[in-house]
């Protein structure tokens, strides 16, 4: 079993980014007040179908191995993104939820999208990240 130079990065807001959104929020809402609640749940709808469209475009891929690159191809077979496993790399969990994980592997300009759903997944999650499998949210 290899240990791969990778770094787990975690996602979360920033203070500043919080209160950004949180201005931004309050602003809207004493600006336009009649608009608010229309734009608000807009924003919400369309954020909901960007997800579901981002895991069912993710789940069409599949992720193998061939010498020290992990490779990720589409449903027609063709290759999307190429990782060399040797060089360091970043590793984070987008989003859990939904019965379903997004991962992104970031190397140089190279990003490699995954979810738990992608053919290959355990075996990079379990054996390259060394994560737990399932991840924990999703039991």
């Amino acid at each position: 079993m290899n240990d791969y130079p990778v770094t787990l990065k975690r996602r979360g807001w920033s203070t500043l980014s919080s209160v950004l959104v949180v201005l931004a929020l309050m602003g809207a809402w004493f600006v336009l007040p009649n608009y608010f609640l229309l734009a608000s749940v807009t924003i919400a709808v369309s954020y909901a179908f960007s997800v579901i469209w981002r895991f069912a475009i993710i789940d069409t891929y599949e992720l193998r191995i061939k010498d020290e690159w992990l490779i990720e191809f589409d449903s027609h077979g063709q290759e999307v993104a190429r990782l060399q496993l040797n060089k360091p790399f970043e590793a984070e969990c987008v989003s859990e939820g939904y019965d379903n994980a997004v991962y992104k592997l970031i190397q140089g300009d190279t990003r490699l999208r995954f979810s738990t759903q992608t053919p290959g997944a355990k075996y990079v999650v379990t054996d390259i990240l060394k994560l737990q499998w399932p991840p924990a949210r999703l039991r």
